[in-house]
Order: structure tokens, then C-alpha cells, then sequence
């Protein structure tokens, strides 16, 4: 009877779409008062990690924003700005900055990084993307993992030492517990092998820069992913400890 009333509502009027979606929740309520009861499911809750709250920083993460125009930069930040955004995470593509060994293209971070810090932004620079010539053999460019954790480095160290402390910390790649960004398959062994080989040559680079262990996905552990709580786990059994700042 209740789906009744409301598929009439809203065949009477199709334009008053939200009225005819109060009317359906109202009805709907009515519904589920006259309904037997849900089974309850408890379980008990451990606090295991505690979040202080500030209201002094409110962040951002935009990766979309490397391919936009500098008109475009312009306006998105302005539009971060006036909802209260002060600092901005950003993708720095390997591939795109370097996508032949030893040509550097700088010009669309320096875009971003400039307008950033001219807004009083700071500057969160996630660096990730293997380009084709640095990828292991036989994966694919950008997801493929460096062939040489080294060079990656290295590369993470050029980026440091070029914006200084335009740039306010580095993520060391992004969502390694996945597949769709670490094509080879989640392994926190691996990954924590390039994370400090980064933290290492970046801090040579710029000491005062913070170094971010790589955002992990919310996923759970299958063939192609791992949970993000096995996954940095097992970066310290690799010994992970002391190669990062944050998590």
C-alpha cells in the first residue's frame, strides 16, 4: 500500500520530485513502525589509535588538478579557499615530469606549487607514476614499480631539493595495498624498500621536509589487495620503522 501511494504522488506530480520523496519517507516510517523488529548484531569496540582535532588546518587532496590550465588552477584553489582550505595534497607524476631518462618537464608543478603558496596554501606533493623506462620489466608504466628503488630516489630527491620548502611534505606513492596502483600485487616488503630509499634521499636533500608513508586504501585482502591494517604490519616486519614521519 505505501509504494502504491507514493508511485501515484509522484505520477501527479513529477516536478515536485522532493515533495513526492518526503511523502514516501513519511510513509515508509509509518511502514517500519508496524514492522517486526531487526535482529540486533553487537560487537564490542576497541579504541586502538586516538585523533587529535585541529581546527587550524583543513587539507585537500586534488590530483585532478595537475592536468588543469593555469586559469583553471586559479579558480580551484580559490574555490578550496573559500570553504576554509589551507593546505592542498598534489600528485607529482614521475612519468610526467620525467618521461624520457633525464628530460625534465617542471613547468605544471611549478604552476600548481606557485599558486598554491601565493594563497597562503600549503603543499602536500605525492610523488608516484613510474614512467615507462624506469618500470620493471614486463609491468606497466605508472602502476609498475620502479625498477631500481634508487632511481626513484633519486628522483625524490631532485623534487626536494628544487622546491625547498615550498613543498611541506612528501607522500611516498599512493595506495601501494592495491593492485590498480602497485600492479605487481600488494607487497609491503617491496614497498617499504622504496619508502626508504626515499625518506633517506629526500631528507638528505631538504631535512626539514616531512616524509608521508603512502596513503592506504580501505579495502580488504584478496588476490589483488591487502587490508590496511596487514599492509603496515608488515612494513614494519621489513623494517619500515624510522623511514617515514607520518602514516
Amino acid at each position: 500500500m505505501a509504494s502504491t501511494i507514493c508511485r501515484r504522488k509522484l505520477r501527479r506530480d513529477i516536478v515536485g520530485v522532493l515533495t513526492a520523496a518526503t511523502g514516501c519517507a513519511a510513509v515508509a516510517g509509518l511502514a517500519a513502525l508496524s514492522a517486526p523488529p531487526a535482529k540486533v548484531v553487537r560487537a564490542n569496540v576497541i579504541e586502538t589509535a586516538s585523533i587529535t582535532a585541529s581546527s587550524s588546518t583543513l587539507g585537500f587532496a586534488d590530483s585532478e588538478i595537475y592536468f588543469q590550465t593555469p586559469t583553471q588552477i586559479a579558480k580551484t584553489l580559490d574555490m578550496m579557499q573559500s570553504v576554509g582550505v589551507n593546505s592542498v595534497r598534489i600528485m607529482i607524476p614521475w612519468a610526467g615530469v620525467e618521461p624520457l631518462n633525464g628530460s625534465y618537464n617542471w613547468t605544471q608543478i611549478d604552476n600548481i606549487v606557485s599558486a598554491a603558496n601565493a594563497r597562503g596554501m600549503s603543499v602536500v606533493g605525492m610523488i608516484d607514476e613510474t614512467p615507462g623506462w624506469a618500470a620493471t620489466k614486463g609491468t606497466p608504466a605508472l602502476s609498475g614499480p620502479p625498477a631500481s628503488d634508487a632511481v626513484f630516489a633519486a628522483f625524490a630527491a631532485k623534487v626536494a631539493s628544487r622546491y625547498g620548502t615550498e613543498i611541506s611534505a612528501y607522500e611516498i606513492w599512493n595506495e601501494p595495498n592495491g593492485k590498480q596502483f602497485w600492479s605487481t600485487g600488494p607487497n609491503p616488503a617491496a614497498y617499504t624498500a622504496l619508502l626508504k630509499a626515499a625518506y633517506t634521499a629526500i631528507k638528505a636533500a631538504n631535512p626539514k621536509a616531512i616524509v608521508i608513508a603512502g596513503a592506504l586504501s580501505s579495502v580488504p585482502t584478496t588476490s589483488t589487495s591487502m587490508n590496511p591494517v596487514s599492509f603496515p604490519t608488515g612494513m614494519y616486519a621489513a623494517g619500515a620503522k624510522g623511514y617515514f614521519d607520518e602514516l
